[in-house]
């Protein structure tokens, strides 16, 4: 027997002839082994939403994100800066209340620093620009006056 060989290739060196008489004349070869039996697939179930029991065992656990409390008045800081745009009373009451909560988000670990720094710094310039525009709405009015004729009554009764 000759070793079989590709068209235009080199013979397999490692080729061995199959030994004669094997398998044996009239045999079957044996049949492979029969595949093991799994359940049929079945969706999980929901995970629990909080406040209702976690799934029995074998069941995956709800995932769960701890999150920390934000400091109620560094939202109230931020509210009330901004509601300063609107009544320009409010700017002052904002910023202070901005550093108090800024202060309490720190030794507390809270969150809210960001609402806090936004009620301080618009807050503050808030509260500059109001008075700014006092000061200049002041003036207007004392040029205003300063410059109108003499003007008197010379109605009789």
């Amino acid at each position: 027997m000759t070793t079989p060989q590709s068209p235009g290739q080199w013979p397999d060196p490692t080729y061995q002839p199959p030994t004669p008489g094997w398998p044996p004349q009239g045999s079957e070869p044996p049949a492979p082994p029969a595949a093991p039996a799994y359940p049929p697939y079945q969706a999980p179930p929901p995970a629990s939403a909080p406040g209702y029991p976690t799934p029995a065992y074998g069941q995956p656990a709800p995932y769960v994100v701890a999150t920390r409390p934000t400091n109620g008045m560094a939202l109230a800081a931020m509210i009330v800066a901004l509601a300063g745009l609107v009544t320009c009373i409010a700017f002052p009451v904002g910023a202070v209340l901005g550093h108090v909560a800024l202060k309490q988000v720190r030794q507390t670990g809270e969150q809210g620093e960001g609402y806090a720094k936004t009620g301080i710094i618009v807050g503050w310039i808030g509260t500059a620009l109001a008075i700014v525009g006092c000061g200049l709405y002041v003036a207007l009015v004392g040029t205003v006056l300063r410059n109108l004729p003499n003007v008197t009554s010379s109605t009789s009764y």
